[in-house]
């Protein structure tokens, strides 16, 4: 952002980020017994279009690992890598981890648990991160997913995230805390013309490394931006998925079909045309913001439906995010100028 839009030179990532949860402990062995790809890449499929998987021992992460390459890669297209890991329980918690290494700065990465025989339906909610050039360890947690005899965890990457290493895979029965995000954050503001103390309640840590504890300082017009210490912070109870809510990650399953977004031209000099097919027929909602957090468009209507805007959006990147039901896609928008 900051090399193609010349904005924000100052601009750095949070020294410290909020948790959603922090795993206490781990039941049993790895129930992917493959998981360093020491030699080979034996215990996984993979599967989708202008995919290929193969055994790399050029030591990218650690050793071992699986190399994932893609022919023609397509936005918003994604293919799958998955195992069997037994049985799973809805009264239990999981956790998956592996290290990915990438190739460019917009890999997106998608996890969740499913049923290892047809129809395959989802047996948790689909999960999202994102990684960029180099190592990156993920850690998804799956609370309470759809008791199953049959189970398997699926790794799913898009298709525009380049060529990408895969490593260090467990899949534990874990026993993990669950934290309320939203009371995580704290934002102050002093729009005084004088110093300003203000009282923590807690320690605190701003997002640039400072840590505080007791009180905060701020001189006039400045502002901070402040995560609470986890241990201090408020657990929540774990939310089971009912079978009406999963929504299905295979086509198979008649009533429901992935969520697909296509924005054309993009670049674009005047609108951005986009198509949103699939889904179901829960209503959608279109959102779209500027790199530094404005929104700049909202819309609600329809999937297999064509939405144009955009016009009077200044020379710049924009992420569009469409939101439907428990599913949640993003693209990338490029406006050029005229």
């Amino acid at each position: 952002w900051k090399a193609f839009s010349t904005h924000d030179l100052n601009g750095k990532k949070p020294v410290k980020l909020p948790i959603g949860f922090k795993v206490t402990g781990l039941t049993g062995t790895n129930k992917f017994t493959n998981g360093l790809f020491t030699s080979s890449i034996s215990g996984v499929t993979i599967f989708g279009t202008n995919v290929t998987g193969a055994w790399d021992n050029t030591s990218k992460i650690s050793g071992g690992s699986l190399k994932i390459s893609f022919s023609s890669p397509a936005a918003n297209k994604y293919s799958l890598i998955h195992s069997p890991i037994g049985a799973v329980n809805t009264t239990k918690q999981y956790v998956l981890r592996f290290s990915t290494y990438g190739t460019t700065q917009q890999g997106i990465v998608r996890a969740y648990i499913r049923k290892s025989t047809s129809p395959y339906n989802n047996l948790v909610s689909t999960q999202t991160k994102s990684f960029g050039i180099g190592r990156t360890d993920h850690e998804f947690l799956f609370n309470n997913p759809i008791t199953e005899a049959g189970g398997s965890f699926v790794i799913e990457l898009e298709q525009n995230s380049g060529i990408t290493y895969i490593d260090n895979v467990e899949f534990y029965e874990a026993t993990a805390s669950l934290y309320d995000i939203a009371t995580q954050l704290r934002f102050e503001y002093n729009d005084t013309k004088i110093t300003k103390t203000i009282t923590l309640d807690t320690k605190y840590t701003g997002v640039n490394g400072e840590l505080y504890e007791g009180s905060l300082t701020l001189e006039p017009f400045t502002s901070a931006i402040l995560i609470k210490d986890t241990a201090t912070v408020t657990t929540v109870a774990a939310r089971k998925v009912t079978a009406a809510k999963i929504i299905p990650a295979v086509t198979n399953i008649s009533e429901s079909k992935p969520l697909h977004l296509k924005a054309y031209p993009n670049p674009s000099a005047t609108v951005f045309n986009l198509t949103v097919d699939g889904g179901s027929n829960d209503k959608i909602t279109l959102l779209v913001y500027s790199f530094d957090g404005k929104m700049m468009y909202q819309a609600t209507g329809n999937s297999n439906t064509n939405y144009s805007f955009g016009n009077n959006f200044i020379p710049g990147m924009y992420i569009l995010k469409v939101i439907q039901g428990n599913t949640i896609q993003t693209l990338k928008l490029i406006k050029a100028g005229r």
